[in-house]
């Protein structure tokens, strides 16, 4: 086409029907990962936070320790976002939809220009023609409003399929167009941000070196004057391929080196997802024509043997497409095709492979591989253009039907952009399309359940829980879940049940703990509801909504010295978090107070100073402290009762037993109707107790049994005590190495809980709660 005003009126023409397809996506709601990777990600909520994306790992990235990947500039764009909609949202909030897809909307477009850039360069490259540019539009409008993208387009944290694509096709782009800049190695700054955004840019590598020897390689061959010079070309290219290979690997093994140790692809069998890919190869090639049954979440499963015919179908697709690539290469001409065949299968090697990942399918994994079967397709139909071209613009009927066709396959899929954009519009919109796409699919139905558990609409969600149920009996967010809507409807029991159902099914999960928390803090069970706040961010430090629930539980249960440790951590980690510091202004209050409180309980000895006094040191741990100002009280009143009480409370919370007793024994005979006094001597008795049996016992089995009592009551050194003491009556004890690992841990003593967890281990390898216990020590000393 050599009539450039008409040229670019079809561009403009193009991104009209690109913004028309997806108008209405840009106020689409956050869905599933955004959750953990933008709406509970604190760190995107300053843009100096930046930095830590690529210096501090995977633990900026998400919320979620098995999902803590290295994609820093992911993160980074999701900061641009949230600070973009915190200046211009009017309401000042940082999760305003419209700039992160407005964001994505931007990127997709430069990525077209750049696919359009590639692919007009690879038709020229093959056959050179005046309509190579019309045909290379006709690819981009096509790839543009492909209805498999708008699954991508549509989902916030999919921008890492997005954003590495766009990189890949910037790489190809400048190493293309400028050749004679390849020296200097510009093309590859895209591709190492590319593999800085999602690890599929590394086939980058592969692609190129395949680009190379199907369109340059020949010219280069060809251009040889003699034998020696040609020799020359084929060492320098093998060359660049090794330094190629070896800039991929290096960037393959830093962004692995990066990502966190806790982070887990989710899937089971390596052999069964293996053999199961085949198939999925070909149902992405037919979704390319035939973009069906598109679903955010599928229910597709595992094969079970490669005696299934869906392996055989796939096997014979695959060889299939290798061979006609093969014949393709052949010739010139056909080698988009090729290059096209080629980049799909390639590109398709990290998540269709021998990598199990949770889902064994995705539909917003097909935008990458798709760029290049757009290319190979729409190459073909080139070709067949070619042949008859002197035909079809001599006939009317051909020109116009030829036209038709493209306006049909670009309406078709902008209607398709249209239906799946209203799906995403919101969770229950969304989640009920997968219960329809997927109805084997659990956690759809868990999640519609959860969009109407949103409305209040407790029972129904229920209905869809129980239905989850019988095809994941095993799903840990399940049984939270459930629990939330069965505590809604005032089955308490029932909802405790399935909380710690939850929490026994997966205890590396913060989730659980979370809610169970809160469940507990709502019933004022508040010591268990801290005891909870805080394994959540053992498991998930960076999840702040845990951490403000604990600083709310921290100050109404007066425990300001863990209050002010938890604050300091947290804004070591935020600096600017609002919550935190409005926290410490409230911490350094307290302690002003706390200082003029002890001056005037030191110069004044004011009795009732004193009391309020001991009840903050106790309230903050510091048991010591209260045994001495109640001391002190008794010194100038000997019959305080409230000077008793907290006196004997601190002696038993220190494990002071036998002293509290000496002073119970005293009070009891002043006041030997007090509940309160007779309930901490009932302490200091029983506990007293089990002291002097751990003193007389030399059975090492009933020393076990009490190092777990010990270990209930929190009396932790006295449990590890009990398992020493065990040990050394019955060496090489897994379960005294065990409790010894637990207790160790509950005093986050990491390093002394790793050795004893090691040789618990070494005795009984097979033991998954010796794993559990060791695993989180071995996850907090590293966070330490």
């Amino acid at each position: 086409m050599r009539n450039n005003k008409l040229f670019y009126g079809l561009w403009l023409l193009m991104f009209l029907l690109l913004w028309f397809a997806y108008r209405h996506h840009f106020d689409n709601a956050f869905h599933f990962d955004d959750g953990h990777t933008i709406q509970n990600n604190q760190y995107i909520r300053s843009l100096k936070n930046i930095p830590k994306f690529f210096t501090q790992g995977a633990s900026t990235f998400s919320t979620l320790p098995a999902n803590q990947l290295y994609r820093p500039v992911v993160t980074t764009s999701l900061a641009i976002d949230y600070w973009l909609s915190s200046v211009f949202d009017k309401n000042g909030s940082g999760y305003n939809t419209f700039y992160y897809h407005l964001s994505m909307f931007v990127n997709y477009l430069i990525m077209l220009i750049l696919f359009y850039l590639l692919a007009v360069k690879i038709f020229e490259k093959a056959r050179p023609g005046p309509w190579n540019r019309c045909i290379a539009m006709f690819a981009t409008a096509w790839y543009g409003l492909h209805t498999v993208n708008a699954e991508t387009i549509n989902y916030i944290i999919s921008r890492s399929d997005e954003l590495s694509t766009l990189f890949v096709l910037a790489a190809f782009v400048i190493f293309i167009y400028f050749p004679d800049k390849r020296k200097y190695g510009l093309f590859l700054i895209p591709f190492i941000i590319g593999m800085l955004t999602k690890l599929t840019a590394a086939m980058f590598g592969p692609l190129l070196v395949i680009y190379y020897f199907l369109f340059e390689l020949d010219d280069k061959l060809n251009a040889a004057e003699s034998k020696d010079e040609r020799k020359r070309v084929w060492r320098k290219a093998i060359l660049q391929m090794l330094a190629l290979a070896a800039l991929t690997l290096a960037g393959i093994v830093f962004v692995i080196a990066n990502q966190s140790d806790s982070y887990t692809p989710g899937g089971s069998s390596r052999y069964l997802y293996l053999i199961t890919q085949p198939f999925i190869l070909l149902h992405y090639f037919i979704s390319f024509f035939v973009p069906y049954n598109l679903s955010a979440d599928t229910d597709w499963g595992l094969l079970q043997s490669i005696f299934d015919w869906r392996f055989f179908a796939g096997m014979l697709f695959v060889a299939a497409m290798l061979w006609f690539a093969f014949r393709a290469y052949k010739r010139p001409q056909t080698r988009p095709l090729t290059f096209g065949i080629l980049w799909f299968f390639v590109t398709l090697l990290p998540t269709s492979s021998v990598i199990p990942l949770a889902e064994v399918m995705n539909d917003h994994r097909m935008m990458y591989p798709f760029a290049g079967l757009m290319i190979a397709v729409v190459w073909t139909l080139a070709l067949l253009f070619y042949k008859y071209e002197k035909r079809i613009m001599d006939s009317y009927w051909a020109k116009n039907l030829i036209i038709s066709g493209i306006s049909f396959i670009l309406i078709a899929h902008m209607f398709g952009v249209m239906s799946r954009s209203e799906v995403w519009d919101n969770d229950k919109s969304l989640w009920y399309d997968v219960t329809l796409k997927s109805p084997k699919n659990g956690r759809g139905l868990m999640n519609y359940g959860l969009s109407l558990a949103g409305e209040g609409k407790y029972k129904q969600a229920i209905g869809y829980y129980k239905r989850a149920f019988k095809l994941m009996p095993y799903y840990n967010y399940l049984y939270t879940n459930a629990a939330i809507a069965y505590n809604a409807i005032d089955s308490v029991e029932k909802a405790e049940r399935y909380f710690k159902k939850a929490i026994a099914l997966n205890p590396y999960s913060h989730n659980g703990y979370y809610y169970y928390a809160i469940f507990l803090r709502d019933k004022g069970r508040n010591v268990e509801a801290i005891e909870n706040f805080r394994k959540v961010l053992e498991i998930s430090p960076e999840f702040v909504f845990a951490r403000y629930a604990l600083m709310e539980l921290y100050m109404k249960e007066q425990k300001w010295k863990a209050l002010q440790k938890l604050v300091n951590q947290t804004l070591a980690m935020f600096p600017e978090d609002v919550t935190a510091n409005y926290y410490k202004g409230l911490i350094d209050k307290h302690f002003d107070y706390v200082e003029e409180l002890e001056k005037e309980a030191r110069e004044r000895g004011d009795i009732a100073k004193m009391i309020e006094l001991s009840l903050i040191y106790y309230n903050a741990a510091e048991y010591d402290k209260c045994a001495a100002v109640c001391k002190n009280v008794l010194a100038i009143d000997s019959n305080n009762l409230q000077a008793y009480n907290n006196l004997i409370a601190a002696l038993n919370s220190s494990g002071k037993y036998d002293e509290a007793l000496k002073y119970g024994n005293r009070a009891e005979k002043l006041y030997p109707a007090d509940q309160l006094l007779r309930n901490n001597i009932a302490v200091s008795k029983s506990r007293f107790a089990l002291v002097k049996q751990l003193d007389t016992l030399n059975d090492a089995g009933r020393l076990i049994n009490l190092s777990l009592r010990f270990y209930e009551q929190k009396d932790y050194h006295l449990c590890i005590k009990a398992c020493e003491k065990s040990l050394s009556l019955k060496p090489g004890n897994a379960v005294a190495y065990n409790n010894m690992c637990s207790a160790y841990n509950a005093l986050h003593q990491w390093d002394k809980a790793i050795e004893a967890g090691e040789k618990a281990l070494a005795l009984k390898p097979d033991w998954q709660l010796v794993k559990n216990n060791l695993n989180l020590a071995k996850r907090m000393l590293k966070n330490k």
